[in-house]
Parts: C-alpha cells; sequence; structure tokens
C-alpha cells in the first residue's frame, strides 16, 4: 500500500506493526475485489444467494470481467499462500510477462460459428461419439433441454420415455444432416445456418452430458485464467483436451497453479469422475475454494 495514499505520515508508518500492515493491506486489496451489492429492477438487494460470488453481475457476457479476472488472480495467490509443500512465492514477474489473464470456460462456451471446417467436422465427430456413450441419466437431462421441460416440472414415466425417445432421434437426425451438409469444405461454407441449427441440437447434448446449465455456464464457477497466446488454442475443446494443450505449452508460458489444478481435477482428487468433463462436483469443490479466497481477502471490508 502507497503510504501517502493511505494518508499515514512517516511516523505513523514507522510505527505500524507487522500485523496491522498485514490488515490495512488486505482491506486495500478486498476493496478492490469486493463485488457491489446487486439489485433488482427496483433497486431493492437481491436475496442473499444471489450476491458475492454469485451475483448476477459477475457474468462472463456482463460488465464485470475485469473484477472476475481480479478475483480468480488473488484466488491463484491465496493457492499459493496456502500450499504447504511449497516455497515458492506466486510468481507474479511470469505472470505480467505471459499475460495471463485471458478468461477461459473451463467447460467451453456454446459452439460458436466462427470455426473453420477441418475444426467443426472434428467437434462433430466428437459429438457423434458423445451421443453414442451417452446414458441414461444423460439423456433424461436431453429430454428436459431438448424438448423443453422445465425441471420444475414432473413428468410422468410415459411421457418421459416418450421424451427421451423423441430426443435420441432428434439428436441421431441433426448428427446424419450436419455430416451430409459437411461433406466438403464448399458445402461447409455455403451451408453453415442450416449447419450450426443442427450443431446446436448436439452442443446441449454437450452440456447435459457435464450438467451444466447456461446460467453456470458464464459464471465464475466455470472460469480459470491462461495466458492470452495460449487462449485461441484452448477453443471448444473438452476438459481433457484443454488438459493435453496446458501441458504442451507449460514449458514456454505460465499457466496459473488454479489454471493447472482445475483441469487435473485437483480440487477433488480422491474421486476425480470423468476427466473428460467438468462434473456438478467439480464445480462445487471449485465454488468452495473460490469462496474461501474471496472471504479471505474481502473479510476486512
Amino acid at each position: 500500500i502507497n503510504d501517502a495514499e493511505s494518508g499515514l505520515s512517516d511516523s505513523q508508518s514507522a510505527k505500524r506493526s507487522k500485523s496491522e500492515f498485514r490488515d490495512a493491506l488486505l482491506k486495500e486489496i478486498g476493496g478492490h475485489l469486493k463485488i457491489k451489492i446487486a439489485k433488482d429492477e427496483n433497486k431493492q438487494p437481491l436475496p442473499a444467494a444471489q450476491q458475492g460470488l454469485a451475483s448476477p453481475n459477475l457474468r462472463y457476457l456482463e460488465s464485470e470481467q475485469n473484477k472476475m479476472t481480479n478475483i480468480l488472480t488473488a484466488f491463484n495467490v491465496r493457492m499459493c499462500m496456502l500450499d504447504n509443500n511449497s516455497i515458492t512465492r506466486f510468481p507474479f514477474h511470469l505472470f505480467r510477462k505471459y499475460n495471463a489473464t485471458s478468461l477461459e470456460h473451463i467447460h467451453p462456451q456454446n459452439i460458436s460459428e466462427n470455426l473453420k471446417f477441418e475444426d467443426a467436422k472434428k467437434w462433430l465427430e466428437d459429438r457423434e461419439s458423445d451421443a453414442a456413450s451417452a446414458d441414461a441419466k444423460v439423456w433424461k437431462r436431453s429430454a428436459r433441454s431438448i424438448a423443453g421441460y422445465s425441471g420444475d416440472i414432473e413428468i410422468d414415466s410415459e411421457s418421459l420415455d416418450l421424451a427421451i425417445e423423441q430426443t435420441k432421434e432428434k439428436v441421431n437426425a441433426a448428427i446424419l444432416k450436419a455430416r451430409v451438409l459437411m461433406k466438403d469444405e464448399e458445402s461447409y461454407i455455403d451451408n453453415q445456418d442450416e449447419i450450426f441449427e443442427n450443431l446446436k441440437v448436439l452442443d446441449l447434448l454437450f452440456g447435459d452430458m457435464a450438467g451444466i446449465s447456461q446460467q453456470d455456464l458464464h459464471s465464475i464457477w466455470n472460469m480459470a485464467l491462461v495466458p492470452q497466446n495460449i487462449n485461441s488454442a484452448l477453443s471448444n475443446n473438452y476438459l481433457d483436451r484443454k488438459r493435453a494443450i496446458l501441458d504442451e505449452k507449460a514449458s514456454d508460458s505460465f499457466i496459473p497453479p488454479a489454471t493447472a489444478k482445475v483441469f487435473s481435477k485437483g480440487f477433488r482428487p480422491d474421486n476425480p469422475g470423468n476427466m473428460k468433463f467438468w462434473q456438478p462436483e467439480d464445480r462445487e469443490k471449485y465454488r468452495e475454494a473460490l469462496r474461501m479466497a474471496y472471504n479471505f481477502f474481502t473479510s476486512k471490508n
């Protein structure tokens, strides 16, 4: 903290104890990280469950991206502070050198229509594999999201079975249609609108396999920091492919510790589940760690 900015004279600064300096520093940092109270359209505060890191203002597509980056930076610093197995301090020089401030979706964003032909073709192949390996639980979720059922609506078994069959038919039809329209690059370019209408059906299935909602997709629980020169390489890939890319780039870049831990599923090492997907259990452990770090830095404010 700059003593001139804090209003302390040289004599006052000299008298400050180490703990007082620490508290003042935490208060200064916490002031930058603290999320403003979220309010409804009538300017009334939203419930506690929608405040802090759960604030609707703290979303990738909203105006608080810088705040999200700052919180994730502090989270990485806090991880180094808590690492009893390491004497290494957070390497700010590497963080700055490699500009590791790019926000990356852990579970990828919805498919982009800017995908090149070869990337889109590979994406479709992966989704075909997903559909073939989807279990009953996934198809049940997909029946709700693709068929348009609300999670609050009870569906009897007969209606649910019918919805699941219709969903499977819709997914298979989307695969076949997209495959025909993507027979070559020229056809891909000429039929992009129709192709992406079908690919979006498969994108929903991918989200259902990870058990992630649209609301969670752009929340801080689904974000990590990566160097800007790596961000584009990660693209719309699975968790396992992103992990492999980060491992490949680690020797000539800087991967923040929380990011490395996220993509290796290190927040629940005893029961990591499917290493391909960022599942609800992963997000819950990550959410818990983020909240503890955020509370540490903002407790003085």
